[in-house]
């Protein structure tokens, strides 16, 4: 009966868990101020995710005269969610992987494999994250120098690379707001996403939803303060990039623009 009390404990661990995380692309609530129409601001997309992924695929959809970026290098990569040291060894571990065939097949002698698995190391060491997390012209962001490159063994064991965590922004976007746009509330549509799994054949997830909407509220002050709730939260200067701590100016805080005098 112990036995029994202790698996249905698990069971329901499991289930809570469950609920907590699922896998989902969203954008939180964005406001942005009168000052914001005629310019281009930045939303921030974010994942929610139970399991690993590390490739997503996405659209935006433009409406109501707002026009999102259709450029990979306009998006904006936000660091705190991805493991460049994970990344650079599973690199590593493909590359020789690679070699190793090429030696074992006997396109290449011992001493060409020992420069050219140098080489391919000194390269990977010198990796930032823009080598490694990219964005394409279809706007799929895709964890890895290749596709393949998303686990490797250590000690017998595997392991996988990933987005850290289970949830927060990995993605700025740029959207233009029209000049002519009047104050209220305005609902946008990402369409299209898939989430791949990590592994050297990518799986799809199953999603909470192949579409998720936000909102964007126009011409309130845009402005907030900030209250308890949110003082712990990550902080954002307005391109997208983590910052320790708020400095005197305007930030983004929960989705939200902040400012501090």
């Amino acid at each position: 009966m112990k036995k029994f009390y202790m698996t249905m404990a698990a069971m329901l661990f499991s289930f809570a868990a469950m609920a907590q995380y699922s896998n989902e692309l969203y954008v939180p609530e964005t406001e942005f101020g009168p000052e914001a129409k005629g310019t281009t601001q930045q939303i921030q997309i974010c994942l929610k995710n139970a399991d690993p992924v590390v490739m997503i695929g996405f659209k935006m959809k433009n409406a109501n005269g707002f026009k999102f970026t259709t450029k990979a290098a306009d998006f904006g990569v936000i660091v705190d969610r991805l493991d460049l040291e994970t990344a650079k060894i599973a690199s590593k571990a493909y590359e020789k992987k690679e070699l190793d065939k090429q030696l074992a097949e006997g396109e290449i002698d011992e001493d060409e494999y020992n420069d050219a698995l140098e080489e391919k190391y000194e390269e990977i060491d010198g990796y930032d994250y823009a080598d490694v997390f990219k964005v394409d012209k279809q706007g799929v962001f895709m964890f890895g120098p290749a596709a393949t490159a998303t686990s490797y063994y250590e000690n017998g064991e595997l392991k996988q690379t990933t987005f850290k965590g289970n949830d927060g922004a990995l993605l700025t976007c740029p959207i233009t707001i029209p000049a002519d746009a009047e104050d209220g509330e305005y609902e946008f549509t990402i369409t299209d996403i898939v989430l791949a799994s990590t592994g050297a054949t990518a799986q799809n997830l199953s999603l909470d939803h192949q579409t998720s909407t936000f909102r964007v509220v126009l011409g309130a002050t845009g402005i907030h303060s900030i209250n308890a709730a949110d003082s712990k939260a990550p902080v954002y200067n307005l391109a997208g990039q983590r910052v320790s701590k708020a400095q005197k100016g305007v930030f983004i805080q929960s989705g939200k623009k902040v400012a501090v005098k």
